[in-house]
């Protein structure tokens, strides 16, 4: 899975000890605002446990999580788990499901 992110430009960044950042590019677009709002959607429903918060900006995700709950290498793995699954997803449904503008 790590091929995968690396050709979809995205990259993981270790932010601390307790956090790691995933990035889906360099610049702001609705592009990748919507992989980064889908991206949050996909590890809510995986309900990992350990991740404590999900900061989601522009361009990337801030997770922070608990060491001795999860460890890295595997929060890695499941994250790029996540990040397989939101480029799997059609534009579309990344859109619709994603709709703020809902009641």
């Amino acid at each position: 899975m790590k091929a995968l992110a690396e050709d979809r430009k995205v990259r993981f960044l270790n932010a601390s000890d307790r956090t790691i950042c995933v990035e889906f590019g360099n610049e702001i677009s609705e592009e990748i605002n919507n992989r980064v709002r889908a991206f949050c959607i996909v590890l809510e429903e995986m309900q990992m446990e350990g991740i404590v918060e999900l900061i989601p900006t522009y361009r990337s995700v801030s997770v922070l999580y608990r060491p001795e709950v999860i460890r890295y290498a595997a929060l890695r793995a499941r994250l790029e788990e996540a990040v397989g699954q939101v480029f799997d997803l059609r534009p579309a449904a990344i859109i619709r499901d994603l709709d703020l503008r809902r009641p």
